[in-house]
Formats: C-alpha cells, structure tokens, sequence
C-alpha cells in the first residue's frame, strides 16, 4: 500500500501500476550502458506501455522515437517532443531499443532491424511461440534485457513522476462501469489509447 500525496489527481493516480512496469524495465535497460550510447532510444509500440515509455525517456532527456503502424495512435504524441515513424528500418540507428507491444511480428522486425551492440527491453507481453536462430544477436552483440511487473521502489517511483508526465491522452476517455462492454470496445478498436472506468453512478461525474 502507497500513500498518494493529497493533490494527485486520481485519474492520473490510475496509471500507476503501467508506470511503475515501465519505471523498472527502463532501470533495467538504462544501468551501465556500453559507452558511446549518446542519449535517444526508440520504442517500438505506440500502445498504453509504449507511451507511458516515450514519456518517461522524454521526461529522462532522451531523444525519442516511437515506432507503430497505427497512425492513430502516434498522432497521439503531436504536440511533443517524441518522434515518430511507421519505418522499422531506421531502428539500426538507435542503440536502446524498448519493445513494448508483445507482438510476435513487432518483436522480429526489432530483433532483426536492430544494429549491432544494440541493448532491447522487451516489455510486452505475451509473445506467441515462434523458431527463432539466435546468430543474429550472437553475431551482432546485441543484449536482450526482459522485465516484467514491479516493485514497492518502483510504485515509488512512479507516484513521484505522476505529476512530472503529460498522461492526457491516457485519462481523457472515461466511461461509466455500465458501459464497460463499449469501453473495452473503444480500446480494442484502437480508437481510445487508454479507457478509464469510472464508479459514478452518473455518466460524466
């Protein structure tokens, strides 16, 4: 149990556990990195994870790119300082890599666009079952960090970056819990990055 400092926004406060996630996978990915890693990293996802990823390397002084399909859902970051790209090839240029979709396509184009010496988070789950020749990692020095979950420092941790992240476009869609069917549908959709449920009686409360 965290104690949330009494301004905290409560549907900020909702994000604390997928920060959290995030705040430990980056830790992992971020401690003692080879030098001459100059400081931009990608991400590979532009879902729930991924942006709350973007932000906090945004927020860490990275240089920033995100890579998806769905233009939606990079649209998401106009406005800010992270870039974005539909064009996995341009992965060879980034020394961090974080692969946040679980996606077993997304994870093959990572592990085979990426350059050499290349350190990558995977942070998604779950990823299917799949052959993969392990040469090209061996061959090319690349790391394979995973993580998953957190802990009572990570909670910490992201209680103290709530207020610190521009988590708009997680928070701005709300729906009553009567109209739980509609919101997992927004968000399988992809139309919404993050549904909030709310227990008002009263939609809009």
């Amino acid at each position: 149990m965290h104690v949330l400092p009494g301004d905290v926004d409560l549907k900020n406060a909702a994000l604390c556990e997928p920060i959290a996630v995030c705040v430990k996978g980056l830790r992992r990915l971020l401690e003692k990195p080879d030098v001459g890693h100059d400081k931009s990293c990608a991400v590979v996802g532009a879902g729930p994870l991924g942006h709350v990823c973007a932000l906090i390397l945004d927020y860490m002084g990275f240089k920033v790119t995100v890579f998806d399909r769905v233009r939606k859902r990079l649209d998401c970051f106009s406005g800010t300082a992270v870039c974005v790209s539909d064009d996995f090839s341009l992965l060879r240029s980034f020394g961090l890599v974080v692969e946040a979709t679980g996606n077993q396509d997304a994870l093959d184009q990572t592990l085979e666009k990426t350059g050499a010496g290349t350190r990558i988070l995977l942070l998604g789950l779950p990823y299917s079952t799949r052959e993969y020749s392990f040469e090209n990692i061996v061959a090319y020095d690349k790391m394979i960090i995973g993580s998953v979950g957190s802990s009572a420092r990570d909670f910490e941790e992201a209680i103290a970056l709530i207020d610190r992240l521009d988590l708009s476009r997680l928070t701005s869609c709300v729906m009553p819990l009567d109209r739980y069917a509609a919101a997992w549908a927004a968000f399988e959709s992809k139309d919404e990055l993050k549904v909030i449920l709310s227990f008002d009686a009263v939609e809009g409360r």
